[in-house]
Formats: C-alpha cells, structure tokens, sequence
C-alpha cells in the first residue's frame, strides 16, 4: 500500500452543513481521520462522502453522476462522527471506498466530501488531516 497524506485548513459556518472537498486518490482505504478546530472547542457531526450531492453540495463537477434518487447512505465512507470540545481523531480504520462522482464521462473526481456542521454561530476554521492508503497494482 502507498500512503497519500494531506491536511486543508478551511472556513465553515458554524449552525449550518458545510461542504468541504478533500483531494484524496480514486480509491483507497480511508486510514486516518483527523478533524480538529483552530482556537475553538465547539462540538460539530461530521461525515465523509464519496460523492458531492449526498454530502448536502450543488453538484458543479458534472451532470453525468448517477446519485440523482438514491439516500446519501449509499455514498458514505464513514457514519456519522461527533466532534467533542473541537475534535475528532480515527486512526488505522481502513475504510475502503471508490470515488462515485465523474469530472466527466468516465473519468472520476478525485476526491472525498466533508460534510461538516459545527455547533453554534459564525465563522470557524477548521483543520482535516487524512492518509488515504493506495493499492499497489504491481
């Protein structure tokens, strides 16, 4: 297996399903998960989709998808997670998942979508650290 690592920092609003994109490979194993608010302990629900629509975005990447219909479960990479005083960390999870969004007719996106609703009001900035473990196809 080849590690990809990446964090991205970004803004949210707080009260609100934000949509964050995370670029990760096409597939893999989700290995780590780190979501961790800067200077801030609100609580916050979290989950990862292999698709943008089910994860609560206008779908602006294509109009060739085929989620139109079915329940956001059917693209999750993760349940739903809770963010205690600002944070959430799994680590070696392994979760295996295939991007179900196109950037055009028969080529994926290579990404994941946060979805990401912090408690409260107003901006908030977050920081999303994840390994994404790459088969090795020789």
């Amino acid at each position: 297996m080849i590690p990809y690592s990446k964090t991205v920092t970004e803004v949210v609003t707080a009260g609100i399903d934000n949509v964050v994109e995370l670029p990760a490979p096409i597939r893999g194993l989700l290995n780590r998960l780190v979501i961790s608010q800067v200077g801030g302990t609100a609580a916050f629900t979290a989950r990862l989709f292999t698709a943008e629509a089910p994860a609560g975005a206008a779908d602006d990447h294509s109009d060739v998808d085929a989620e139109e219909g079915l329940p956001a479960e059917a693209f999750a990479v993760t349940p739903e997670l809770a963010g205690v005083s600002g944070k959430y960390a799994a680590y070696d999870t392994r979760l295996g998942y295939e991007s179900n969004e196109y950037a055009q007719e028969g080529r994926r996106q290579s990404s994941l979508w946060l979805r990401l609703t912090p408690a409260g009001s107003g901006p908030a900035t977050y920081v999303i650290g994840y390994t994404v473990l790459i088969p090795n196809l020789n």
